[in-house]
């Protein structure tokens, strides 16, 4: 239940994912003294927690509050999958998920979590670096905190892989019955083989990384990945890497009218690099049914006056869920 302290902040919080691409633009901004950890409430019946970063791990002192929390959405009524989908928003992004594909995918059975993490830097910035392995640097900072690179300084406390590590921890401490431990091994390190990593935008392009150093289930990528560099007209060097996820695990929705980070015919560069094209079909959302021919590469031709509202269409519209419902579902193998 939801106390009358904090059920009109939580209301307020659910209205504003309601609104499309808040990773994007403005969100609700949330003070410190509206409540630190498990703020939680049932919307729909899915219950869901807003967590704040430093209660996970108390050496976190940045991107801490003031809008930045963790989420965590999950369906007490549905079967369990006992599959942990974990969403990395875009840039600016202060960690809350997008409410629909949340609450979808809960109801299906999944776990949800949404994660915090320094974000405020675009990795756009980097496309017109000489060093070709800019974008590398940068995302190996920013998940692993690995040696800083220019803007990007991410602190050991801050990275995506630390904080998601505390956070499943937290929620399995202090969430005992919902079964947050069975993504964890039991020597207590991330049970990445049950992970399904999301991401929009820079979080996409941070989810393919991530499926790169660890066997992930499946990769669902939003306006991703982007890196591509307008110095040396190539695709980020760092998708040739040999990856411990395989092919067939990753899937990708990209608007045409996308021009954030990288034009539509330079998407599709880097979708090469990758070596998604040409396995796969590209299969226009707007135009096609599940099952969609057994792609893993989606785009849509919905018009659209500004690139930034394109870029958001695949995650942030409705009428996409029976994508959605395909990339978290199809069978793999």
């Amino acid at each position: 239940m939801i106390d009358s302290r904090h059920s009109r902040s939580l209301r307020s919080i659910i209205l504003a994912l309601l609104v499309p691409c808040v990773a994007f633009h403005v969100l609700a901004q949330q003070n410190e003294d509206e409540g630190g950890n498990d703020v939680q409430g049932n919307i729909d019946g899915v219950q869901i927690h807003r967590i704040l970063p430093s209660d996970t791990d108390p050496r976190i002192r940045n991107y801490n509050g003031d809008g930045w929390f963790h989420w965590a959405f999950r369906s007490p009524g549905v079967a369990d999958k006992g599959k942990l989908v974990v969403f990395l928003p875009g840039t600016n992004g202060k960690g809350k998920p997008p409410a629909a594909f949340s609450k979808m995918a809960a109801k299906e059975g999944f776990s949800v979590l949404g994660l915090a993490y320094p974000s405020l830097v675009s990795i756009s910035t980097l496309d017109k670096s000489p060093d070709q392995s800019a974008f590398a640097k940068a995302r190996n900072n920013i998940i692993n905190a690995e040696t800083p690179f220019g803007r990007f300084r991410t602190e050991q406390p801050d990275c995506i892989r630390s904080r998601l590590h505390h956070l499943i921890h937290f929620l399995a401490e202090h969430q005992p019955g919902e079964g947050w431990d069975q993504y964890l091994l039991p020597n207590g390190a991330i049970d990445w083989s049950r992970l399904i990593l999301v991401g929009q935008s820079q979080g996409g392009g941070h989810a393919l990384f991530m499926a790169m150093e660890h066997p992930v289930e499946r990769v669902l990528m939003f306006g991703a990945p982007k890196d591509f560099s307008k110095f040396h007209h190539q695709p980020a060097a760092w998708y040739h890497r040999p990856s411990a996820t395989p092919l067939n695990r990753l899937f990708s929705y990209v608007h045409r009218q996308d021009r954030q980070g990288c034009t539509y015919p330079e998407q599709l560069e880097n979708y090469r690099a990758v070596g998604l094209l040409p396995q796969y079909t590209i299969v226009n959302a707007d135009e096609s049914q599940p099952p969609y021919g057994g792609t893993r590469l989606f785009t849509a031709t919905k018009p659209f006056q500004k690139s930034k509202d394109a870029h958001c269409y695949p995650l942030f519209n409705e009428v996409n869920i029976p994508v959605w419902k395909y990339m978290l579902e199809t069978p793999i193998d």
